[in-house]
């Protein structure tokens, strides 16, 4: 059982692409060369291929927001077929994954559940190199987040599985075929635990990160009605390491991760905690009916550092977050509604683009909204190392530099709702440039 709207979902891994592609494939093959030095920039190149990794690779940062090819994912005959995740790895191959309710070819396996997962990859020039179904369960997959690692071998997946609750799988797959090298079920089969974060360790260790509703979960209590979690596996089996778990007494949803170095950061929401009132760890809440925030913790043993708190009194939630392996900024994007962050009233009932820059001591620096009553999402973000950074999602309207006032302008539109791509500032988030693109539908 999966909640959201499946359009939403669809939109999200295509942008997801998208951003990946224009973060880590714009130089490939014998251009790309290992940083002598741990990510400093030489000469003309930097390292952005670093979030995530063991090790560091260099480029040169993309100049321009055009994609350079749009693939879509069609099953083989007219049902639904949606995307959750999506990488680019070092060498400019991308990896698409989610979940169809039908075979995407004749030679596909059957679908065993009402819908079952996919991964497929996509060559820098985008042609599908294959297509693989997996793993075939009787239940509901759907692949969640995906990771790729340095050296082009191997891919990881989490994926939520819907039984009688909601389960988390980590699997490790070959790049090169899409076969199954492990999977390794995580948390309590009884309870829910959704997952939505997975990034790799400096030790090739494998975490994910997600909410979980257990009693007890790997040992810790439920503190309220969900709390946030940390898994650790050894990347090679698959094993379990240890785990975490974080919150206050009410929800504490989503959850999604990266690393920089030794640390790791985590962004989540709150829901539902008056203003004033501590969410945990000192955190205190803005009173709106959901707060995001971000964690740092030690990578080795999930010692929190800091907690960082924003948000007004509306529904703040967030969508996705990366470091800049130079400054070490940690860089948040998502949503926020009713109240923008400059404390003026939104057009009711729709939602802006939110983007915050936190300092690695916690304080948060600098935060923007973009876009007016166009209810639009933001569910990825990048740091290309060129002074900008860039957030893609959905919108139902044009925006532009004006980041709050109301905005109805559909002229050039492609559909009812067209993806984005939005180039920011780095330092000061100032609106650089943005480009649409999408076809004639939702």
């Amino acid at each position: 059982m999966f909640t959201g709207s499946g359009t939403m979902l669809y939109m999200q891994l295509i942008v997801v692409c998208a951003l990946a592609l224009l973060q880590t494939s714009m130089t490939v093959g014998e251009e790309v060369v290992r940083c002598e030095n741990g990510g400093t920039a030489i000469g003309a190149v930097r390292c952005v291929c670093a979030d995530s990794f063991v090790g560091q690779f260099c480029e040169t940062p993309a100049p321009l927001m055009t994609p350079r090819w749009i693939n879509f994912a069609t099953s083989a005959t007219k049902s639904q077929s949606y995307a959750g995740a999506g990488v680019t790895d070092c060498y400019g191959f991308t990896y698409e994954a989610g979940w169809t309710s039908t075979p995407f070819t004749a030679v596909s396996p059957a679908i065993n559940g009402a819908r079952d997962s996919y991964i497929r990859r996509i060559d820098p020039s985008g042609n599908v190199n294959w297509t693989v179904m997996h793993p075939a369960t009787a239940f509901n997959d759907l692949i969640t987040a995906i990771v790729a690692d340095p050296s082009g071998t191997f891919v990881y997946t989490a994926a939520a599985v819907s039984t009688s609750a909601i389960d988390t799988r980590v699997s490790k797959v070959s790049a090169a075929s899409g076969e199954i090298i492990w999977s390794q079920m995580v948390g309590d089969p009884s309870n829910s635990d959704y997952p939505w974060g997975l990034t790799l360790g400096e030790s090739g260790d494998i975490f994910v990160s997600g909410w979980t509703s257990s009693s007890v979960f790997y040992g810790w209590p439920l503190v309220g009605g969900a709390d946030s979690f940390i898994v650790r596996l050894n990347e090679s089996n698959g094993a379990f390491l240890n785990a975490t778990r974080f919150g206050g007494v009410n929800y504490e949803l989503f959850g999604f991760l990266t690393r920089d170095g030794p640390f790791l950061y985590f962004a989540g929401h709150s829901t539902n905690y008056p203003g004033g009132t501590i969410i945990f760890d000192g955190a205190v809440a803005h009173g709106g009916s959901a707060d995001w925030f971000i964690v740092k913790l030690f990578a080795s043993n999930f010692t929190r550092i800091t907690v960082t708190v924003i948000g007004q009194t509306g529904n703040d939630r967030p969508g996705a977050i990366a470091v800049d392996p130079i400054s070490h900024w940690v860089y948040v994007c998502g949503n926020i509604t009713l109240v923008d962050w400059n404390r003026q009233p939104l057009p009711s009932g729709y939602a802006n683009i939110g983007v915050a820059i936190i300092h690695p001591n916690g304080t948060a620096l600098t935060t923007r909204q973009f876009t007016g009553v166009g209810n639009a999402q933001a569910t990825a973000i990048a740091t290309p190392n060129d002074g900008t950074i860039v957030v893609a999602g959905a919108t139902r309207f044009r925006f532009g530099q004006n980041s709050i006032t109301s905005n109805t302008d559909t002229t050039g539109m492609f559909g009812r709702s067209d993806m984005y791509l939005l180039r920011l500032n780095a330092t000061t988030l100032d609106f650089i440039s943005v480009h649409f693109f999408g076809g004639p539908y939702v």
